[in-house]
């Protein structure tokens, strides 16, 4: 995360000049994953959230919503289809290049970290109406 999350090619080059040959061949094949991981967890995290507002009974105009997986999945695409092309000789990743992946990973993770908060909320919300609406 702190990889991804740097905006200077100082930062990413400390980060980096740590790496082996072994290391930087994992970031290199990581990226065979990697390109579909974001559209997978997007659908997964938006059908999961467009349920949990159904079964909480969440207002229809919150459903915009329910687009921020999709959001993070776009922005996590979009830094990879940076990162990708220098996987290989990561040391060479220019400095305007460190910043837009980096700017798109910070986005990336703030959308995750909300949507995964209302995924989590919504559930122990929706859990604890089930357990109370038997005893009453």
């Amino acid at each position: 995360m702190a990889l991804q999350t740097t905006f200077s090619q100082a930062g990413f080059a400390a980060i980096t000049d740590e790496w082996g040959p072994e290391e930087v061949e994992c970031f290199r094949r990581h990226f065979h994953f990697d390109i579909v991981h974001p559209i997978w967890y997007a659908l997964f995290s938006a059908a999961v959230l467009a349920r949990l507002f159904n079964l909480n009974g969440v207002p229809k105009r919150y459903d915009t919503f329910i687009w921020t997986p999709l959001l993070a999945g776009f922005f996590d695409f979009a830094e990879n289809s940076i990162h990708a092309p220098f996987a290989g000789q990561i040391h060479s990743m220019p400095q305007p290049y460190i910043a837009l992946a980096a700017f798109f990973a910070t986005v990336k993770w703030i959308l995750v970290l909300l949507f995964f908060l209302a995924i989590v909320v919504l559930y122990v919300r929706c859990a604890f109406r089930r357990n109370t609406s038997t005893y009453l």
